[in-house]
């Protein structure tokens, strides 16, 4: 949805609060899908787009926000994430990852 994009119905219904478990083909296909998209989407932007107030409810935390500063938030916010994967790694008896590394581009947002 992001770009004029449709995303699949079993996210909607997730974002219902129906218990979704697609099988992981079904997920990883979409996955897939979803990083050609978005990357499409990523790219066409030019820096008026990213200075462009994201349109959001006046009540939401992101209202007033520019699409670049929202770009940055979930750059950053992916590597919250692999930080938790890379402690459920080591506490399973695996290898420390690393994650997340000191990423300049994150650092450097708008």
């Amino acid at each position: 949805y992001v770009g004029g994009r449709d995303r699949d119905a079993w996210y909607d219904d997730f974002r219902r609060g129906k218990w979704i478990a697609p099988a992981f083909d079904a997920a990883f296909i979409s996955l897939e899908r979803t990083l050609l998209e978005t990357t499409e989407v990523l790219n066409a932007l030019t820096e008026p787009d990213l200075l462009r107030p994201v349109k959001a409810l006046p009540t939401s935390r992101f209202a007033g926000l520019a699409a670049g500063q929202m770009i940055a938030r979930a750059i950053a916010h992916l590597y919250v994430h692999a930080a938790d994967l890379n402690t459920l790694i080591v506490l399973g008896g695996g290898d420390d990852l690393g994650l997340p590394q000191w990423q300049e581009h994150v650092r450097m947002g708008p």
